[in-house]
């Protein structure tokens, strides 16, 4: 895993080295997803390794879906973004919840299978 990350960031930073002169250069590159996908696949490993080391804590990790944020401002896909109240209705209901199962949530609070 430590390999792997490294080699990430290294093509992230030579790709970042490239884009420097452009305006938001994160965007131009494609990196800017690609980072964010791979930083939230680590900390959903993170939430599971945490989950089988400490069995008495919560440990869970959520999808709050394609928000439309500034980071998704240059977007041209086919997704509908959804409200930032929408994404935020995992995180808040997460935070509440007195009880929770760990593992992985969706948008629609329910526990990804096998997670």
């Amino acid at each position: 895993m430590t390999s792997f990350c490294q080699k990430f960031v290294a093509a992230y930073e030579a790709s970042a080295q490239e884009q420097a002169e452009k305006p938001l250069p994160h965007l131009h590159s494609g990196f800017w997803l690609q980072s964010y996908g791979f930083s939230k696949a680590c900390l959903n490993r993170y939430c599971q390794i945490m989950a089988s080391k400490h069995p008495s804590l919560s440990c869970v990790a959520c999808s709050p879906g394609f928000v439309d944020t500034e980071m998704v401002k240059s977007y041209r896909g086919d997704s509908k973004l959804k409200s930032v109240e929408e994404g935020g209705d995992v995180c808040a209901w997460l935070a509440c919840c007195p009880s929770i199962d760990n593992g992985y949530y969706n948008p629609d609070r329910s526990m990804l299978e096998g997670s």
